[in-house]
């Protein structure tokens, strides 16, 4: 009898501690890997295998925060620039399907699925990172297979100095870095290949050193970036390196154009 009873309250404690559905659908979690160590932000990437007609809809969280639902028959498969707290993370995959799929009306949670990753930043974290985490880089070869047949995952020359952001083969993925008051100079103008390494192995687009404090060469030879500073009432000036930042930063409205064909 003791035995039995132990046995009914281990299946309800089972019963009510899950959210997923008995028919819910096969989702895997292409990126991040289940305690890996990634940077201060991450991609979000889901198998571009999946079925998608069985998930129209799916949610990122990151702790508490909500990202927007993503309606899948939109072509998308992941949620861009996650923004992670230092140290450890919990990332929450919801997945939602239509109240009445005949008509295609409504929504409703189906599965959730939570991983925990840890966020490497050196700054706050010391590098201290805890046992258990590994450091799993995105762009390896292999992995990299999984994506080619939707994206261009090959640099070509023009990738070194973009004319548009959207010509540079980071964009796609990574449009939401070159953001905020404080932007990186080589990102502010999509010259990411200036420093991180395409050809770099097992993976790739690393600097020589893992530690950007202690970075001893860049795969190009780099030269002053050249500003353009455009204050109101002021004439146009064309300002190099630290001086064009000191300008930038002293204006208190002030236009700022990268001059085409300088080198970073």
């Amino acid at each position: 009898m003791f035995t039995l009873f132990r046995t009914v309250i281990a299946v309800c404690v089972m019963a009510v501690g899950t959210a997923v559905a008995a028919d819910a659908p096969a989702v895997t979690i292409h990126y991040p890997v289940d305690r890996s160590v990634v940077g201060n932000k991450v991609n979000f990437v889901l198998d571009f295998a999946t079925d998608w007609s069985a998930v129209p809809f799916f949610q990122v969280l990151a702790g508490k925060r909500e990202y927007p639902v993503v309606e899948t028959s939109s072509g998308r498969h992941a949620m861009q620039g996650i923004a992670l707290e230092p140290g450890v993370n919990t990332l929450t995959l919801r997945l939602f399907a239509y109240k009445d799929a005949a008509r295609k009306k409504g929504m409703e949670l189906v599965s959730t699925r939570e991983i925990t990753i840890y966020s490497d930043v050196p700054v706050f974290s010391g590098n201290a990172i805890p046992e258990g985490f590994t450091v799993r880089p995105f762009h390896t070869r292999g992995q990299e297979k999984d994506c080619s047949g939707c994206h261009r995952m090959d640099v070509e020359p023009a990738d070194l100095k973009p004319v548009q952001p959207a010509d540079m083969i980071c964009y796609t993925c990574h449009k939401s870095i070159p953001t905020g008051k404080h932007i990186h100079g080589p990102a502010a103008v999509w010259g990411c290949i200036s420093c991180h390494d395409p050809d770099e192995g097992p993976v790739k687009y690393r600097f020589a050193d893992r530690s950007p404090w202690k970075i001893t060469r860049t795969t190009q030879p780099v030269e002053p970036l050249v500003f353009l500073v455009i204050v109101a009432g002021h004439k146009a000036e064309a300002v190099e390196g630290s001086a064009g930042r000191a300008a930038f930063s002293a204006s208190k409205a002030p236009s700022v154009q990268h001059v085409p064909g300088s080198t970073y």
